[in-house]
C-alpha cells in the first residue's frame, strides 16, 4: 500500500485601502502661492475679483525628510475635479466624479514601521499651486 500524503498550498492575499477624509478648505485671499489673484492680476494691495477654482492632488509616498512634490508618488495620486472656489464645506459637496473620502486602494504587502508623507496640493483651474501642505503620517 502506497500513501501519498499532499499538502494544500495556500496563499496569502492582502488588500485594504488609504483614505483621506477632506472636512473643508479656505483661500481666503483668494490667491496662489506667487501672491498672484487666481485671475491673473498680481496687485497685492487690491481684493482679488475673481475666485479661485479650487481642485486638490493627493499624493501618498514613502516618508521624506525633506519633501519633493515633484517626485512620483510611491503608492498613487488622485486629482479631484475642480470642487468650488475659495471656500468649501466639502462633506456637503455633490460634484461629479468625486467622492470623499477619497481612497487609495492597494493590493501589496504594506510597509511596516515605515512613516509616510501624504501631500495635498490646492491648485486653480490652470495647474497654479496655490498652497502645498505636507504631514506625517
Amino acid at each position: 500500500m502506497v500513501w501519498e500524503t499532499r499538502r494544500p498550498y495556500c496563499c496569502v492575499l492582502s488588500s485594504g485601502s488609504f483614505e483621506l477624509r477632506i472636512k473643508s478648505f479656505t483661500n481666503s485671499l483668494g490667491r496662489l502661492s506667487s501672491g498672484q489673484c487666481c485671475d491673473g492680476s498680481s496687485n497685492s494691495d487690491a481684493p482679488c475679483l475673481a475666485p479661485c477654482r479650487t481642485k486638490f492632488r493627493v499624493c501618498l509616498k514613502i516618508y521624506q525628510a525633506n519633501i519633493d512634490t515633484t517626485s512620483p508618488c510611491t503608492f498613487g495620486d488622485i486629482t479631484t475635479p475642480v470642487l468650488g472656489g475659495n471656500s468649501l464645506d466639502v462633506p456637503n459637496l455633490n460634484v461629479e466624479g468625486f467622492s470623499n473620502p477619497i481612497v487609495f486602494p492597494f493590493d501589496f504587502t504594506w510597509p511596516l514601521n515605515l512613516q509616510y508623507n501624504g501631500i495635498l496640493i490646492f491648485a486653480d483651474n490652470y495647474g497654479e499651486v496655490v498652497r502645498a501642505r505636507d504631514s506625517i503620517l
